[in-house]
C-alpha cells in the first residue's frame, strides 16, 4: 500500500513530471499486488491514455517489473 501511496503522491503533485508516468505503474504494481484488480485497472487506463509508449506497456498488456 505505501508504494501506491507514494505514486499517488507523485502524481498529485508532480503530474506533469516525466516522473508520474512511472509513480502510475508503481501504483498499479501495488494495487496488483494487494489484489485489488479493479483499481489496478483504472490506473492501468490512465497511463495507457497518458502514455502508452510507457516501457511496461506491450501494446494493451503490462507487465510488472517486481511481482
Amino acid at each position: 500500500m505505501a508504494a501506491v501511496e507514494r505514486g499517488r503522491w507523485v502524481v498529485e503533485n508532480y503530474p506533469a513530471s516525466n516522473a508520474s508516468e512511472d509513480a502510475l505503474a508503481a501504483m498499479i504494481e501495488g494495487y496488483m499486488g494487494l489484489g485489488m484488480d479493479d483499481r489496478a485497472k483504472e490506473v492501468l487506463d490512465v497511463l495507457r491514455a497518458n502514455n502508452p509508449d510507457h516501457a511496461q506497456l506491450d501494446g494493451s498488456r503490462f507487465s510488472p517489473k517486481h511481482l
